[in-house]
């Protein structure tokens, strides 16, 4: 539109339509009509860095811009917004967040006028200028002024960061979306449509990310506390640790309840084996249900996101001749078998004197050396 007409003054346009199959043939009866306007135009952009994907517990910075078009100022419209419950008035410019977590707003600035911070914890119902502290789900910028005080060129801008949330599952978006309401023609309304503009909306999406973890039952990240029994055996889990409780017989075999968990925000393939177990010593790795009956794994085993798989650990202990077949506490006269012969260089031969030990026979084997009564198992 060139600088001479008129507010008021209008310009038709004729608009023509040509066939891509036949040229010759036309259509003419096309009419479009510009009235030219003194109103005031107020565009916005929302930006976020940095950009492309993000992993979860990213932190965000979104910029939310509102710059007049030139030619018109903007002003303030009556009412435009409560807070804390009052009426204000002036020019406002929100963002309402998607699948984040807000953290803090970092600035907000006008060119003219006064700028006012604002947060909602319900998506822009409500609006106070305090900081709730937690659960804000969108902000806005408030600016105060006189008249038409937003001059061509001048900004309005604020700007906030936030979290991509931990438990963001890969391929999902997190974001923004921005609108403005402005009086742009005197009438400290937005009777028009121009004067509340669209939602313009910044999105980025969700990076996948891989992990795992294994603990004791039900403690797949450590931390663990209390105790559970398993085939007759009282089992104490402590931090990432688990150890028996009850008396083992040597030979016998000791299963443990342990917890994997896909740490990552996408389903994976986990493949389970148990590795450095002692010489002599047996250990698989099975399925177990809720009543502590063992089946056969076959890996890899498929977790979904963020979720916990259960499995067993079972191990046999070497096998020793004990004086009792139920060791106990006290002390246990333990003789390997077999006992080789010993000779002297001059008499008969004579086997061994028996060896007296306080610990159990197992405590030979694994993990060495436990105190009495005790078989630990770490993950």
């Amino acid at each position: 539109v060139p600088s001479g007409p008129q507010v008021g003054n209008t310009g038709i346009f004729a608009l023509v339509a040509t066939s891509t199959g036949d040229t010759s043939v036309t259509d003419t009866n096309n009419y479009a009509q510009l009235t030219v306007s003194a109103d005031g135009l107020l565009g916005v952009t929302n930006t976020v860095s940095p950009g492309g994907t993000a992993v979860p517990g990213a932190t965000l910075t979104y910029t939310v811009t509102g710059t007049v078009a030139s030619g018109n100022p903007v002003g303030a419209v009556s009412n435009v917004v409560t807070v804390d419950g009052a009426a204000r008035s002036g020019v406002l410019i929100t963002d309402t967040l998607t699948n984040l977590n807000f953290t803090a707003l970092s600035s907000v600035t006008a060119t003219n006028g006064t700028a006012t911070a604002l947060y909602s914890t319900d998506a822009g119902s409500t609006w106070s200028a305090t900081n709730p502290g937690s659960g804000v789900n969108a902000v806005a910028i408030l600016v105060e002024g006189s008249g038409s005080f937003l001059l061509a060129g001048n900004t309005v801008q604020l700007v906030y960061t936030a979290q991509v949330p931990a438990t963001a599952l890969a391929g999902s978006t997190v974001g923004g979306s921005a609108s403005a309401r402005f009086d742009g023609n005197g009438d400290a309304a937005t009777n028009e449509l121009p004067e509340t503009t669209t939602p313009v909306a910044v999105s980025t999406t969700v990076a996948t990310v891989t992990g795992g973890a294994v603990g004791p039952s039900a403690f797949p990240q450590a931390g663990a506390t209390g105790t559970y029994t398993l085939g007759g055996v009282t089992i104490a889990r402590s931090g990432d640790t688990q150890t028996t409780q009850t008396d083992i017989v040597a030979g016998t075999r000791v299963t443990f309840r342990q917890t994997l968990r896909n740490t990552g925000n996408a389903s994976n393939d986990f493949t389970l084996a148990v590795s450095g177990a002692p010489s002599g010593w047996t250990c698989t790795v099975n399925t177990i249900d809720g009543s502590g009956t063992l089946g056969t794994l076959t890996n890899p085993v498929t977790v979904a996101a963020l979720t916990d798989y259960t499995f067993a650990v079972s191990c046999a202990t070497c096998r020793w001749r004990l004086d009792s077949a139920t060791p106990s506490s006290s002390t246990i006269p333990i003789v390997p078998t077999p006992a080789a012969a010993r000779y002297k260089s001059s008499g008969a031969p004579r086997p061994p004197a028996p060896i007296t030990r306080t610990r159990a026979a197992f405590s030979f084997c694994w993990p060495g050396p436990p105190t009495s009564r005790s078989t630990m198992w770490r993950a």
